[in-house]
Formats: C-alpha cells, sequence, structure tokens
C-alpha cells in the first residue's frame, strides 16, 4: 500500500507511476492509482451515469485517476483527520476523443470526492494487511451492478445473456464488437479484464519535495531582452509614439517573454525530478505553466456554498505513460489539470461529490 498522500507545511509531496501488482490498486487497499477501471472508495452509492458523460459528446467518460488523501488539517500545529474523511479519495474522469479536447477547456472532465468515516458498512477499522487474500470479497460488484466495460455503475443487463452490465448503450455495443458477441450465450458471467477499453494502470507511489533555496535559473539575456523592452515601450519615443503597429508589436514581444518566464520557472521546478506525474500541496499556489489562463475565482461547493481550495495538479508528464496520443488521431494534451475541493470537505449531498478542475494549457510553443 503506497500509503495517502499528506500535507507537509513546507513543499511539495510528488507522485510517481509504478507497476505493481494488481491486488494492490483493489477498494480494499485505499490504492492512489491510474488508469484500469476506478477502486471506488464507497463501494454501493457509486455516481450515476449522467454524471459520468462528457459534456461535449455525451458519451462516457474514461477513468484517469484517483488519490487517496484523507483530510488533515492541522490545528494548532496538530494534524487532526476529520471523523467523516478518515478515508478520502478524489477521482478524475476525462473523454478522449479529441474533438472534445479544446484548449484551455475543463468541459471533457469530471471530478468526484468521496469520504467515508473509520466505522462504515465496507471496511473494517483497520489499516489493510499487505496480503492479497485479505478481505477479497470486498469489491463493488458485491454491492451494486457495474460497467464491464469501464467498472462505473451499470444500470443496463445485456439482453442476450443476461450475465453483463453496462453503464451506456456505448459501452455495451463496444464490448459486442470486441469479444462478447461470441461468449453472450454463456451461462456463467464472465469476468473478463477487458483492459483494452482502459488506459494502462499504474499505481501513485509518494515522494518528498527537496527544496532548494536558490534563484532563478533564467537566463541573463532573457532577463536582459524583457527589461529592454519594457524600457522601450516606457520612453515614450517619439520614433515610435505615432506608429500603433509597432507598439502593439513591442506589447506583443513582451508578453511573449513575460510568457516563456513563467514557463522557464515552471520547466526549473520540475527538472529535479522530471517523472513527476502529480505533485500534491493542499492550500498551496499552483505551479502554472503560464501566465494567461488562470483562473480569477474558482465555483464555490455546489453542496454547501464553501469555497474550493488547490488541493492537487496533474503534470504533463502523465501523457507519457498512458499513450493517450495515440488513442485516436488528434490525441491528447494538456500542460497541468489543477484540482481544487470543497475547504469543509462537506458531508451534505451526495456521496460521489462534484469538485473542479482547472485545465492549463502550454501557451504558443512551449512545450515539456
Amino acid at each position: 500500500m503506497a500509503g495517502p498522500f499528506v500535507h507537509e507545511k513546507f513543499g511539495a509531496e510528488l507522485g510517481f507511476l509504478d507497476k505493481t501488482e494488481k491486488w494492490r490498486l483493489e477498494s480494499r487497499f485505499f490504492p492512489s492509482k491510474v488508469g484500469g477501471k476506478p477502486a471506488w472508495l464507497d463501494l454501493k452509492n457509486l455516481p450515476p451515469t449522467e454524471q459520468l458523460l462528457c459534456k461535449c459528446c455525451q458519451k462516457p467518460v474514461t477513468f484517469l485517476a484517483q488519490v487517496y488523501a484523507p483530510d488533515d488539517d492541522d490545528e494548532a500545529g496538530t494534524k487532526v483527520i476529520k471523523e467523516t474523511c478518515y478515508h478520502r479519495t478524489i477521482f478524475i474522469f476525462f473523454c478522449t476523443t479529441p474533438i472534445c479536447n479544446k484548449k484551455n477547456s475543463n468541459e471533457n472532465f469530471v471530478v468526484f470526492r468521496c469520504q467515508l468515516a473509520k466505522e462504515n458498512e465496507f471496511y473494517p477499522p483497520i489499516d489493510p494487511p499487505d496480503d492479497p487474500d485479505w478481505k477479497k470479497d470486498l469489491v463493488v460488484s458485491k454491492f451494486t451492478k457495474v460497467c464491464m466495460v469501464c467498472g462505473c455503475l451499470g444500470t443496463k443487463l445485456c439482453g442476450g445473456c443476461r450475465n453483463v452490465n453496462y453503464c451506456t448503450k456505448d459501452h455495451q455495443v463496444l464490448h459486442w464488437k470486441n469479444g462478447h458477441k461470441m461468449l453472450c450465450r454463456e451461462t456463467v458471467r464472465v469476468e473478463g479484464e477487458d483492459s483494452m477499453f482502459t488506459l494502462p494502470e499504474y499505481e501513485i507511489i509518494i515522494e518528498d519535495e527537496k527544496i532548494e533555496d536558490k534563484a532563478s535559473k533564467l537566463s541573463s539575456s532573457d532577463e536582459t531582452e524583457l527589461q529592454e523592452f519594457e524600457k522601450i515601450l516606457k520612453a515614450k519615443n517619439p520614433t515610435f509614439q505615432d506608429d500603433e503597429t509597432i507598439t502593439e508589436s513591442l506589447e506583443e514581444s513582451v508578453a511573449d517573454v513575460q510568457e516563456d518566464k513563467m514557463f522557464l520557472k515552471f520547466k526549473e521546478k520540475i527538472d529535479s525530478y522530471p517523472d513527476q506525474v502529480l505533485r500534491y500541496g493542499k492550500g498551496e499556489t499552483p505551479l502554472w505553466v503560464s501566465d494567461s489562463n488562470t483562473p480569477s475565482t474558482i465555483p464555490n461547493c455546489e453542496n454547501c456554498g464553501s469555497e474550493r481550495r488547490f488541493e492537487f495538479q496533474i503534470m504533463p508528464q502523465m501523457l507519457n505513460y498512458l499513450q493517450l496520443d495515440s488513442i485516436s488521431e488528434g490525441g491528447v494534451d494538456w500542460g497541468t489539470l489543477l484540482i481544487y475541493v470543497c475547504k469543509n470537505n462537506c458531508d451534505s449531498g451526495p456521496t460521489y461529490k462534484n469538485e473542479f478542475l482547472w485545465k492549463q494549457d502550454f501557451s504558443g510553443q512551449n512545450s515539456i
């Protein structure tokens, strides 16, 4: 068990991907993971299908990642876990259809927060042992029907064998075309992995970021260039005062240098840990890839009205592991995905509560 992400006062905690035994990524071991099917926390009250449809194309979204992070806000320097947040996981889904992956748009993403008290109807109040045979019956299919393709709530039953469930007609057709047609008349329920329908599965392991107190690595030429452009714009030089075209060009050049400066800061920050796929820092300032397309406000919690705060961000390096650029023509891309969660971790509303994601893409020609 990799363990939860725990907020530290200084610095972020970093997530890296690692292959591990599949049993470690099941719900009973409270994993942080990427790909495969979701390891649901509450095994009974899954999100309804309509909340797992892409806002752009209305097709089912794909499970991207989940982060196990019990609430542990500091109170007078002591970490105190909220009673109802003894277990707490954030789930991220998204649509992989290229046309739905629009620049700086979060329309094709869905985020849920789920939390449970130490005493709950699913898990015993002890830490799970490192044993593949421990509580093997703690599976979501024991409590509710799930889709054979994606592992989400499956309210539709195959009309042929009546042994397999699906979330939507789309996944029923997909499963039929990719093998179920040959097995449909089998009387025994087939529990196949069906990994062809999900992203490659990895465990997220945790490592502390070691903070170094050092000056920015921006080259002197970058700093000089920025300073020269700023001097020109402030100088009120008659040569440029009446030439709007030149002035606009200079302003754009300054903006480009500023943009490069933000990108270089981002790159400098991750260079020490180039394989990081996630940065966790509850309440900290996110690491931006650009100074454009940053949110002016974050929507309040839909259930209790409280503010949402930044909790963690998914890095572009994750794309390299998940082969997202080969899903179909056009692929998928992002600069960073920032997750904001209800500051109070409220208990009101549905078991799986919607939270907020902000997508920021690289600007211009910047990329990792």
